[in-house]
């Protein structure tokens, strides 16, 4: 949790960064990221999320799609005045490829009061253009006094475009208060992956990701689960503990699936003599 807090830190000290997370799945990536919102939102911060779905990898965007509709709803302003400025602010930044921006976040149309057609090109660069009027947004609104973490969940998942924005985007030089925190099962994830080959090359960039894996718990670690869980004294505590570490392998999701059964099942059941 520190480490991820280390790293909003500096995106509110105006860094921009890619913020790795691999893990297996039901390891606990996502609920650990998702504890950050309520820190980050205390500071000022905007915390966004999309994740990518199995079933919808030719969707371009899916995911991204999902957390610039989120920090649009977000970011609203209070007053007329504000929401001129922030609309100014972003026709400034995107020129006269509005209408792209409109076709990731429809409820933005109404920033531009004239969208210019779009002249056709070519697939890739086309997302190299479409790459850049995101950054060009994100430019516009991730500010210092309100910097953005944006959670994007199940990259192993990730449409090829999406895989292509993640290297376009230029994290701490062009754009910054920004953090992008990509999770994905790395289990998942051979070296012909689509994935593989992006990760090889955002270690190349000018300012490569930080990086925190979530492993797998521990036996003192479902000691302590398993402490917290059932309160009171347990019998056979120890052959417990090592029974749920040989049929989980550590896998939080899977421990508590077990821990669920077993009360369900009577399995486990509270003793009134004052033991499990």
């Amino acid at each position: 949790m520190q480490l991820l807090l280390s790293a909003f830190n500096r995106s509110s000290s105006g860094y921009g960064e890619i913020l790795l997370v691999p893990g297996q799945s039901g390891i606990g990536k996502t609920s650990l990221i998702q504890s950050l919102q309520i820190p980050i939102e205390t500071k000022n911060g905007c915390f966004v999320q999309g994740k990518f779905d199995q079933y919808q990898q030719n969707t371009p965007y899916y995911a991204v799609r999902q957390a610039l509709s989120q920090l649009w709803q977000k970011m609203q302003p209070d007053t007329d005045v504000e929401v001129e400025l922030l609309h100014e602010r972003i026709r400034q930044a995107v020129g006269g490829l509005g209408s792209l921006l409109v076709t990731l976040i429809p409820e933005i149309g109404q920033v531009f009061d004239k969208q210019t057609q779009i002249e056709e090109i070519g697939l890739l660069e086309a997302r190299y253009r479409f790459a850049n009027v995101i950054q060009k947004f994100l430019q516009a609104v991730c500010l210092p006094d309100h910097p953005t973490v944006m959670f994007i969940d199940d990259w192993q998942w990730a449409d090829s475009a999406s895989l292509e924005l993640l290297k376009q985007l230029q994290f701490g030089t062009s754009l910054r208060y920004f953090l992008l925190i990509a999770s994905y099962r790395n289990d998942e994830i051979g070296k012909n992956h689509p994935l593989a080959s992006v990760l090889i090359d955002l270690q190349s960039q000018q300012i490569p990701p930080e990086m925190i894996e979530v492993g797998k718990l521990t036996k003192t670690d479902i000691q302590d689960l398993i402490s917290d869980a059932l309160k009171g004294p347990i019998n056979n505590f120890d052959e417990l503990a090592n029974f749920i570490l040989d049929h989980t392998k550590g896998n939080p999701f899977y421990i508590r699936t077990m821990l669920e059964y077993f009360h369900g099942s009577s399995i486990l059941c509270y003793d009134p003599s004052g033991k499990i």
